[in-house]
């Protein structure tokens, strides 16, 4: 196979993607299983910890949040963002 080459940031920018998409658990990494399961595939790559992963996660949201906001200021429009976030008893939303 040759050398097998990870570069630590990208996997763990990737597994934070991961986390955040499967509404995984952060503590997943912590899972002496899930561990073992890594070090099997991989021995060189240095797995995160649960703490590591939060914060991977939270530094990924920053960057889509900048990329949000040079988005809207790039758009030569005014834009107006609403959101529903209440429902009946009867599941109908309310409009206001």
């Amino acid at each position: 196979m040759g050398s097998l080459k990870i570069d630590s940031e990208v996997a763990r920018d990737m597994f934070a993607f991961y986390v955040i998409a499967g509404d995984k658990p952060f503590n997943m990494v912590d899972d002496r299983r899930f561990r073992n399961w890594v070090k099997y595939i991989s021995p060189i790559l240095k797995l995160s910890t649960s703490n590591t992963v939060k914060s991977d996660i939270v530094k990924v949201h920053q960057r889509e949040v900048s990329k949000l906001k040079k988005f809207f200021v790039s758009i030569p429009n005014r834009i107006c963002l609403t959101s529903d976030l209440w429902t009946s008893n009867t599941n109908e939303g309310i409009y206001v």
